[in-house]
């Protein structure tokens, strides 16, 4: 049987981003424990360093990430004499770039910063149409949807 020691495993694996310290102690084990143990060893520092250091995006809220998405958009619609419904479009949601700089004071005095912004838009849409009971018999309503998003000027009105 050969003989290792438990020093060897924690020199298996360096870890640049974590300062860790600890008490090494020199004990003799087997080959087959101090793989076992390595092995361990090796599936904990990656479970901790993954939660650390990776931002996984939310497969369900895709707009958490930059730019603008296309996203479902639910609502209750309520118009006087007919019944209420609910309805789902698509609309844009997200997080686009926007900054500011100090201005020139030769070239606009009277404004002393320069904002520069974008906002998540929708660029195209397409009509939905909805068939709605009402009072007065069966209406068909249109609504806008959005077919593409895109990050772009803000409007200051």
């Amino acid at each position: 049987m050969v003989e290792k020691k438990i020093e060897s495993i924690i020199t298996l694996l360096p870890t640049p981003h974590l300062k860790l310290r600890c008490a090494c102690y020199s004990i003799n084990i087997g080959d087959s424990t101090a793989r076992m143990l390595a092995f361990w060893f090796l599936v904990i520092v990656v479970s901790f360093s993954n939660a650390f250091f990776v931002t996984p995006v939310n497969a369900k809220e895709p707009w958490k990430a930059p730019g603008c998405h296309k996203v479902g958009y639910s609502r209750n619609i309520s118009i006087p004499n007919c019944v209420v419904f609910r309805m789902t479009t698509n609309a844009c949601r997200g997080f686009c770039e926007s900054w500011a700089v100090p201005s020139s004071p030769k070239t606009t005095p009277s404004q002393p910063v320069t904002s520069i912004g974008q906002c998540c838009n929708i660029m195209e849409t397409e009509p939905v149409k909805v068939k709605v009971f009402c009072v007065d018999g069966i209406r068909t309503l249109t609504f806008k949807s959005a077919v593409s998003c895109s990050c772009y000027h803000c409007k200051k009105d």
